[in-house]
């Protein structure tokens, strides 16, 4: 079950987003269910009661709570990390202020099918990849875990540390080979010692990473630009 909110004050912005969201989903034979709210308020509210969407299309421009503070609620008040946020807006000004939040897209109105319909198949490939599972070896004994409870990976001389969002498991190999194993869209290596779950990072600095386990990793200088434009490409 697929369950996603589409949210903002102009109706025929939402009618058209449930109707292409159906169509799409319907054709892919999926069970879904959609609701839409005309404000922000109404679905902070609905939130903080404890509902939640894999997916979420949130308009920036609405009176009383906008687009970019609910963002930030659900992210650092109800510290929801998981749900897929899809921006819509009339305006492209907006993009650099919602990195902190971790969009999944940014849509600039007028919306098209063809825009709307790129963006669901990313979320649930994305969705899909974080309901799969990463295998490792410990010696003989091998060990499975779900992508999305990864945080990150490190990595001393030839031992893998991957920190989860409950523990820290170890296992032989090395970044270089681990790397080429990976989602790149999913995994991304921000310094030689370290690859971050882009989906778990917290808040994204100049110079370092805040992830949603406490941790801060330094993003050394070589990988700056690549990480800079993996941003940027996230919210084209």
């Amino acid at each position: 079950m697929i369950r996603m909110a589409i949210c903002d004050d102009e109706k025929d912005i939402c009618s058209f987003l449930e109707e292409a969201s159906e169509k799409y989903l319907e054709a892919r034979r999926m069970d879904y269910s959609i609701d839409v709210f005309y404000s922000a308020d109404a679905l902070r509210n609905h939130l903080k009661k404890g509902n939640e969407y894999e997916m979420i299309f949130l308009d920036i421009e609405m009176d009383g709570l906008s687009g970019v503070q609910l963002g930030e609620i659900l992210r650092n008040d109800i510290r929801d990390d998981a749900a897929k946020i899809i921006y819509v807006s009339w305006q492209e000004s907006y993009a650099l202020e919602l990195f902190k939040i971790r969009p999944l897209d940014f849509l600039i109105k007028p919306l098209t099918m063809e825009r709307v319909e790129a963006v669901l198949e990313l979320a649930l490939r994305l969705l899909n990849q974080e309901n799969d599972y990463f295998v490792y070896q410990q010696g003989s004994v091998q060990g499975r875990i779900k992508i999305s409870e990864i945080v990150y990976f490190s990595s001393t001389l030839r031992k893998i540390a991957m920190r989860t969002v409950d523990e820290e498991i170890v296992f032989a190999g090395k970044l270089d080979d681990l790397v080429k194993s990976l989602d790149e869209e999913l995994f991304w290596r921000i310094h030689k010692s370290f690859i971050i779950n882009q989906m778990n990072v917290k808040r994204f600095e100049y110079n370092n990473v805040k992830m949603i386990d406490g941790s801060t990793l330094p993003i050394s200088q070589s990988y700056r630009v690549d990480i800079r434009n993996k941003q940027k490409k996230m919210l084209k």
